[in-house]
């Protein structure tokens, strides 16, 4: 989907490929037409690369600006030191506030040769949130997801909330995680430990906009009979209902739905 799409390709794009902070690509039509939805394959960074009909150095761009047309498309206007103007088509974006983050993630980059894409990433987050509580099963209804995650101690021969070890911070180590494998943005605020020792879902919504009307629900559609699903790690794209010898990860799916 979208949010797939930007996360793992568009911010994987501006913050690697562009990490040396020396150009800006001015043909994004591979990119715009799987974000938009119109091609499901995945896009190859280097692919894209190879696409591309022309480099702009971000030393020549004087300013970066969004605009949105009539059919609500998103563009990317590039305001150049010679005069010159580019225009680049982004698409449908899910809100004013991710194409305001693009902006100025690119324009931090432009100016001080260093990208920070966190407001981008929390713009991201806000939206396909705000889009998960709009797919109810009914009127009035919201439904919350959860992502419960664990994975194989090869030492004590038990599942376990993913730990690295001090030195590696990494999302799954909150256990509680939303549909794009990142800290679910709704857990309740406290001690991480605490999350990670509950064993149902320490997420709720704003109590003064919504009110439970269900209690959590795992989803056993999937997976085996607890409703775990297991793969080699959070980004694989096989997931089975009994483990393998390599299948060293699990998630499983919980719902809960309020008023």
């Amino acid at each position: 989907d979208f949010f797939s799409a930007v996360d793992e390709t568009a911010v994987r794009l501006f913050s690697q490929i562009l990490k040396p902070i020396n150009t800006a690509v001015s043909h994004f039509d591979g990119l715009q037409n799987y974000m938009t939805g119109s091609s499901q394959e995945h896009v190859d960074p280097e692919v894209l690369r190879k696409a591309v009909k022309h480099m702009v150095k971000f030393s020549e761009i004087r300013d970066i600006q969004d605009s949105q047309s009539s059919t609500g498309d998103f563009h990317l206007k590039l305001e150049l030191q010679a005069g010159r103007t580019l225009l680049l088509p982004m698409g449908r974006l899910p809100s004013t506030s991710v194409a305001e983050s693009l902006v100025k993630g690119l324009r931090l980059a432009a100016q001080q040769g260093v990208a920070n894409w966190d407001d981008l990433r929390i713009a991201l987050q806000d939206a396909r949130v705000e889009v998960m509580l709009h797919s109810s099963g009914g009127a009035g209804q919201r439904v919350l997801e959860v992502f419960e995650v664990e994975s194989f101690n090869v030492v004590s021969k038990e599942w376990k909330t993913p730990n690295w070890g001090s030195m590696i911070e990494t999302e799954t180590s909150w256990r509680w995680l939303d549909s794009s494998g990142c800290r679910h943005p709704h857990l309740i605020p406290g001690d991480k430990q605490l999350a990670v020792n509950r064993r149902i879902p320490p997420v709720e919504l704003d109590k003064s906009l919504y009110q439970p009307y269900s209690p959590w629900h795992i989803d056993r559609s999937q997976g085996d009979e607890d409703g775990w699903q297991y793969g080699i790690a959070w980004n694989t794209s096989t997931w089975v209902a009994v483990p393998g010898p390599f299948d060293m990860f699990r998630k499983r799916r919980w719902t809960r739905t309020y008023i």
